[in-house]
């Protein structure tokens, strides 16, 4: 946000004081407890781990990512920002779904790492079409160790589909996993966690109508300018059960035990929203979720 002029000078001001004030009075008690979050994240990342793996690595990566976007997220709403709070919580909530089913389901934790490959070709496909003479300063060693990478890793992510005919072709899949979100979060018992906060959370970041008509004044029907309470209790409220998610995750996959435990981690929760937290909103009660395809239809590009 932008200040005054001083002295003929713009002064830029980040942050709204008097507002935090205001935050931690509406949700004392998850300021109160807030610090004990922080404390066991480094509890488990701060040890000299012997040996690990690379998805043990991974755990302990995405644990670290999923800290920092809820420490965003209360920047964020204690500025009177929770629409983008929201947007945050979005990333977080995906990141504590994906660390539980990889951690279940190691196979995929494999196909995870082993994405960056595809997304790196992708990557030289397009400055090679878009940019052929950036392309060419890439050194011609790192293209095509690069490529190999990608022609090793392909076929775990390539499927047979059939066709009209009754034949079969190779397809390439979208992303690095087949099943979509809620059906990741389905399988691992996070699917609770993921209708409470994805649906809200979705619209907003992605500008839907449904997603910005809720933050219209009943009265004059605009939208409010920050500083706001609007949207920050339940951002704080998505981004606590997604970081206390995201460390019984990599607790249990480093085999670490986490100071504070994971039970006071859970009591806290309970004490700063109660024994069944309010949902994200209204509408994430009665969405529907629905499912992406998990097989592309006859008509989809073909595997390269």
């Amino acid at each position: 946000m932008m200040g005054s002029m001083a002295a003929g000078n713009l002064v830029p001001v980040f942050a709204n004081m008097d507002f935090w004030t205001q935050v931690v009075e509406q949700h004392p008690e998850f300021f109160a407890r807030v610090g004990r979050l922080q404390e066991a994240v480094r509890s488990i990342v701060d040890p000299a781990y012997e040996g690990l793996d690379g998805g043990q690595q991974m755990h302990m990566n995405m644990l670290m990512l999923t800290a920092i976007g809820v420490a965003e997220i209360v920047t964020l709403v204690g500025n009177g920002m929770g629409h983008g709070a929201m947007k945050i919580v979005r990333g977080v909530m995906e990141n504590a779904i994906n660390m539980e089913y990889m951690r279940q389901i190691p196979d995929q934790a494999e196909k995870y790492l082993e994405w960056q490959w595809v997304e790196q070709h992708k990557l030289h496909k397009h400055l090679e079409e878009s940019s052929p003479a950036l392309h060419a300063e890439i050194p011609q060693e790192k293209r095509d160790s690069d490529e190999a990478e990608y022609r090793r890793v392909r076929p775990l992510f390539q499927y047979q589909v059939q066709t009209r005919t009754g034949g079969a072709k190779t397809k390439m899949q979208d992303g690095w996993c087949r099943e979509d979100l809620f059906h990741r979060a389905e399988r691992v018992g996070l699917a609770q966690s993921y209708r409470t906060v994805m649906p809200s959370a979705n619209q907003i970041l992605h500008g839907t109508i449904s997603g910005w008509i809720r933050d219209l004044d009943e009265v004059t029907r605009r939208i409010e300018y920050p500083p706001t309470h609007k949207w920050g209790g339940e951002a704080l409220i998505a981004a606590h059960m997604a970081l206390v998610q995201a460390i019984e995750t990599a607790s249990l996959a480093l085999n670490a035990t986490p100071t504070p435990s994971l039970e006071t981690l859970k009591e806290d929760f309970q004490a700063a929203w109660g024994e069944n937290p309010p949902k994200i909103s209204e509408a994430a009660v009665h969405a529907e979720i629905a499912s992406e395809p998990i097989e592309d239809d006859e008509d989809g590009e073909e595997s390269e």
